[in-house]
C-alpha cells in the first residue's frame, strides 16, 4: 500500500506552553503544538466558545506553503485539533473555489470536532462536497461522543 503513496506531515506552528501533563513514563511532554488557541493566553480547549483564534492565520500560512512547496496532495488526514483545522480547510476550499491556495480531493477526520471560534462559523455553512471519512473512538475521553459538535459528512 505505501509503495503507492507518499506522506507529508505538517507540524502546527504554534507552540503550546508547558502543561502539567506528563507522559506514561512520568516525563513532561515536550514540544506540544497547536493550530490555534481559543484564548489569548495561548490555551486551547475544544469545548470553548470563543471569539479568539490566535495563531490561526500563521497556521494557514504554514499549510499554504506546504501545499505550494510539497504538493499537490490528493487528500489530507487530520487528527483531533488537526481534524478540526482540516474541516476549516474544507470550508475555505469550498468558499474560495479556484482562488483557494490549496486543493485536495478527499479528507480523513480522526477524532475531529467543529471549531467553536466565532470567526470560523461561516466555514460550516455548507456541507463538505468532497468525499470524507470520519473516525471516532467510542471511549474517547477528550472528544466524547455527543459532547461536542461534530461536523457533518458530505
Amino acid at each position: 500500500f505505501f509503495a503507492f503513496m507518499a506522506t507529508v506531515f505538517i507540524t502546527a506552528p504554534n507552540i503550546v506552553p508547558p502543561l502539567p501533563d506528563v507522559d506514561e513514563a512520568g516525563q513532561q511532554c515536550p514540544d506540544q503544538r497547536g493550530w490555534w488557541f481559543s484564548r489569548q493566553d495561548e490555551y486551547f480547549n475544544a469545548h470553548d466558545k470563543s471569539t479568539c483564534a490566535k495563531g490561526y492565520q500563521q497556521s494557514l500560512e504554514v499549510i499554504t506553503n506546504a501545499f505550494r512547496e510539497q504538493g499537490p496532495f490528493d487528500g489530507v488526514l487530520g487528527f483531533s485539533q488537526g481534524a478540526s483545522m482540516l474541516s476549516l480547510l474544507c470550508g475555505l476550499q469550498q468558499h474560495q473555489g479556484q482562488e483557494c491556495p490549496f486543493h485536495f480531493d478527499f479528507a480523513i477526520f480522526v477524532a475531529g470536532f467543529k471549531s467553536r471560534s466565532e470567526g470560523h462559523r461561516h466555514l460550516y455553512d455548507d456541507l463538505i462536497q468532497i468525499p470524507t471519512l470520519h473516525v471516532y473512538g467510542e471511549t474517547d475521553k477528550v472528544i466524547e461522543k455527543g459532547k461536542l459538535d461534530r461536523f457533518p459528512p458530505h
